[in-house]
């Protein structure tokens, strides 16, 4: 999961630079993660950390969409729709949590 909300955190970035313009949707997805997995506020913490890698990390590289960014973009949807690190996460969820997560899991199908 953490790895899921590291993604979702690049993506809401990429997404914005190179004109998307959906960052808030990403961001959403992210609340939906932390609802459905936050049961503690460490956890909590662990994934909003893991969520602002992901952007932090490509806001420092990038000013604006080149075509790397662009590859790093496309590689990250491919990383969240592909994961078996992610779907193995994915497989250890309550039903509730589960039912929460497919959303977030289709916006990268």
């Amino acid at each position: 999961m953490l790895r899921l909300a590291e993604t979702l955190g690049a993506l809401t970035f990429l997404r914005d630079l190179c004109g998307a313009g959906d960052g808030p949707q990403w961001r959403e997805r992210m609340q939906a993660l932390l609802d459905a997995e936050g049961a503690s506020e460490a956890r909590r913490a662990r994934l909003a950390g893991a969520f602002n890698r992901g952007f932090q990390g490509y806001a420092a590289t990038y000013r604006v969409c080149t075509p790397n960014a662009e590859l790093a973009l496309s590689r990250r949807l491919a990383e969240g729709a592909n994961s078996p690190r992610s779907r193995r996460a994915l497989g250890r969820l309550t039903f509730r949590h589960a039912r929460d997560i497919f959303h977030i899991a289709l916006t990268f199908v």
